[in-house]
């Protein structure tokens, strides 16, 4: 079991490094969901090697504060959505800018 780091140490936490387990846990997203983010270049990430991926916890919460404040919304597979905006009304009829 780990234990919370000294006070003094608080600092040093931003430079921790987190198993893809754990950066998930982080962002209270799936494994699966943070591993599509990651093929797609969309989360910030260090590849060690072909099957061994790790994550900044300062990049992750840096990444996480910049979507926050107003960037590009992403889709269900982690991709920005571009183009003109496309809401669903009624029965599922798509309404989009000049309609």
């Amino acid at each position: 079991m780990r234990t919370a780091p000294p006070a003094e140490c608080a600092d040093a936490q931003d430079d921790v490094v987190l198993t893809a387990p754990e950066a998930a846990k982080l962002l209270r997203i799936s494994r699966s969901a943070l591993y599509a983010l990651t093929a797609a270049h969309d989360v910030p990430h260090v590849r060690l090697s072909p099957r061994c991926v790790r994550f900044r916890r300062a990049a992750l919460l840096s990444w996480l504060e910049q979507r926050e404040r107003g960037g590009t919304p992403p889709t269900t597979d982690g991709r920005a959505i571009s183009g003109p905006a496309v809401r669903l009304v009624g029965g599922g009829e798509q309404a989009g800018a000049g309609q």
